[in-house]
């Protein structure tokens, strides 16, 4: 399998972001469907299609990511599997069900190696801040939830 391409929406502040990572193997296409939730659940939904039609691709990144309101942006492969085991690692460490299908992303939350940090990744999740009343909302969201990592990148106080 070869990686075609990766996107995320830019909805991190809001808690959940939608993930779509493409692969290409012998002109099938394999599309891998992602709900990430930083508020706890680590990956909360997984959907995978083998060779869909455009519409039924279509349909269900509408529906994983159509409610987020957010932007979707491209990402790179290993940005893409960094998130994967990032938020693959809350659902061990919270004790958390995994969706089904590991066995088509258990690999990746386990052996995927990397250099990138969650704060390399908070300025491409996340749209930016634009004036105050904004970011008072979104801390307002972040705290209400207990969202420690969002609020920590915002924060000098790491308490």
């Amino acid at each position: 399998m070869t990686f075609d391409y990766a996107k995320i929406t830019r909805s991190r502040l809001m808690g959940s972001m939608g993930l779509i990572i493409r692969y290409e193997e012998n002109k099938k296409y394999i599309y891998q469907y992602f709900l990430l939730d930083g508020e706890g659940l680590g990956i909360a939904d997984y959907v995978s299609l083998k060779n869909p039609t455009s519409k039924e691709a279509c349909k269900e990144e509408e529906r994983l990511m159509g409610g987020l309101g957010e932007n979707r942006v491209f990402i790179s492969e290993d940005r893409a599997l960094f998130l994967v085991q990032y938020f693959g690692q809350k659902n061990i460490e919270y004790d958390k069900p995994l969706p089904d299908g590991q066995e088509y992303y258990m690999d990746t939350i386990k052996n995927h190696k990397t250099n990138l940090t969650m704060e390399d990744m908070f300025p491409i999740i996340c749209r930016k801040i634009t004036n105050d009343i904004e970011f008072i909302n979104f801390m307002t969201m972040r705290f209400i939830a207990w969202d420690r990592e969002a609020l920590r990148h915002f924060c000098e106080n790491k308490e």
